[in-house]
């Protein structure tokens, strides 16, 4: 839930303005008192920041042409490194992968819109649905399991889709999260 809910909110960070929190590291930046981020630098994602509270490593890449955030699980060298891995193989393929992504949310999630979502608009069809998505998140666990957040084209009230699944499976489900 704690995951869910962390990436809920860098997606929807970047339609509104977070307000910051009081924390200890927060009054401790304040006071000129603070210790220096935990960084990582990947040829392929750039500039990491770990985030502690959430026990991940955050920043953002360019995913199938877009520029999304990027979360991968962990908070120590090894997890990292293996939540590297994943996140590595599937940005050698990323345009794939999204194309494979956006197949599962249009397979699951197309006739809920055409029949409750839609309202006035006419129907769509699979490539229509998929066209309206928009990467915003790619998630990489250090178990070879992988997210991919799409905002939704305003399909579903502005709410975020959540594409699920694993390297060796592909993505399996796809969910409106609220």
């Amino acid at each position: 839930m704690r995951r869910s809910f962390t990436i809920w909110l860098a997606c929807v960070a970047m339609f509104a303005v977070p307000a910051l929190a009081v924390t200890s590291e927060n009054v401790a930046v304040a006071s000129g008192r603070a210790r220096p981020a935990v960084t990582h630098e990947d040829e392929t994602l750039g500039h990491l920041v770990l985030d502690k509270s959430a026990v991940q490593y955050v920043g953002k890449a360019r995913w199938a042409g877009v520029d999304v955030d990027v979360s991968l699980s962990g908070d120590d060298a090894d997890t990292l490194a293996a939540a590297l891995e994943t996140a590595h193989a599937l940005w050698d393929f990323d345009a794939d992968w999204d194309v494979r992504a956006r197949r599962v949310a249009a397979d699951q999630l197309l006739p809920a819109y055409n029949s409750e979502w839609r309202g006035d608009e006419p129907e769509l069809d699979t490539v229509a649905f998929a066209g309206r998505l928009v990467p915003c998140l790619v998630v990489a666990m250090p178990d070879g399991e992988f997210e991919l957040w799409f905002n939704d084209g305003g399909m579903f009230g502005g709410h975020l889709i959540r594409v699920v699944g694993s390297l060796v499976d592909g993505p399996q489900a796809a969910d409106i999260v609220a």
